[in-house]
């Protein structure tokens, strides 16, 4: 507990139907970076998208994971947990999104 090595994961988009509204998504963010703590650890966005096999109810829309990750990639310092990558494989759509925002230009 005496080492800098802590990365807080937290869930700051829901993943589950019915998904929170855009304007939580980015306050909560927001909330989670203002309690980082640097002493002891960093705030890392957990974003999780579903889709694959029982799950593809849970498919999000491209323009959405794309706005979360937008604002993962505004408040998380660089740092961004994802679930799962598998759906990012099977979609397209959503790899196209995920690209747009974390792929540097």
């Amino acid at each position: 507990n005496r080492f800098r090595v802590d990365w807080c994961g937290q869930s700051m988009a829901w993943f589950f139907k019915p998904f929170w509204p855009l304007e939580r998504v980015r306050e909560t963010a927001k909330r989670f970076k203002e309690l980082e703590d640097t002493r002891y650890n960093r705030f890392m966005p957990f974003v999780a998208c579903f889709g694959q096999k029982d799950f593809e109810y849970l498919k999000k829309p491209p323009e959405r994971l794309r706005e979360e990750l937008e604002i993962a990639k505004q408040y998380g310092g660089g740092s961004l947990q994802f679930a799962t990558l598998g759906v990012l494989h099977m979609y397209p759509d959503l790899y196209d999104a995920a690209r747009s925002v974390l792929v540097e230009r």
